[in-house]
């Protein structure tokens, strides 16, 4: 009978906390390969990326999410940045706005 359950020998990379962000970072770049955006963030990169907020990822408001200074841009170091989700959802609204009034090679800035 087969085995359930986490199998940590298999794991690309060792630990629970650096399985999760691969897991994380893997989606990611799953995310944008589909939307057809240029993904050049390393795993490393990512995990810089997330250092001090890594506990504050998540789906709400008040939580954290990476998101790129220039939305049309690449998701490249010195283009991604980590910010509260809010923030992320206002900066992504002015944008769209901005986009659709014709601007859209003005830079969003926060």
């Amino acid at each position: 009978m087969p085995r359930s359950g986490p199998r940590p020998h298999v794991w690309k990379v060792q630990g629970a906390l650096n399985h999760e962000q691969y897991c994380a970072w893997l989606q990611m770049k799953a995310q944008a390969m589909y939307r057809k955006e240029m993904f050049a963030l390393s795993f490393e990169e990512f995990q810089r990326l997330w250092m001090e907020h890594w506990d504050m990822k998540g789906r709400g408001s008040d939580h954290y999410c990476l998101t790129r200074e220039d939305p049309d841009g690449a998701w490249i170091w010195g283009n991604v940045i980590c910010m509260p989700r809010l923030e992320h959802l206002r900066r992504q609204k002015l944008f769209k706005k901005e986009r659709k009034n014709g601007n859209k090679n003005n830079k969003i800035h926060t």
